[in-house]
């Protein structure tokens, strides 16, 4: 349901084409209760590169993941990251080499509990 947290991984780790939280694809995760990712995911906003902002969200959800600087850096720069650095900022909640799997557990074990409690952390 809605009230249900919303789980995404930043990539499935095994698949070639898959292993990168780039723009707005990064942007999208923001808006999830917990991103997982692995080590080596690589996140940036890249929209400086092309002379536009961040326009999905980033410039107001991002100052509230890390202090206001590092969200400025990020923003302006562009610069590309891994999911280390990402952890460390306070970016994902956690790495997994099996991402999907986890967000699968972590998934499951909110589940076991009260959903009232979940609805009122939410």
């Amino acid at each position: 349901g809605t009230d249900a947290p919303r789980l995404l991984t930043a990539t499935l780790g095994t698949r070639p084409c898959i292993g990168v939280c780039l723009g707005g694809g990064f942007q999208i995760a923001l808006g999830a209760d917990m991103r997982i990712a692995t080590p080596g995911c690589k996140f940036s906003l890249m929209e400086a590169k092309w002379g536009i902002i961040p326009d999905m969200g980033a410039t107001v959800v991002l100052p509230e993941l890390v202090p206001k600087d590092v969200a400025t850096e990020l923003i302006m720069t562009g610069r590309i990251f891994d999911g280390e650095e990402a952890l460390r900022l306070g970016l994902v909640t956690r790495l997994a080499e099996e991402p999907l799997a986890e967000a699968r557990r972590l998934a499951s074990e909110i589940a076991a509990r009260s959903p009232d409690s979940t609805a009122a952390v939410k």
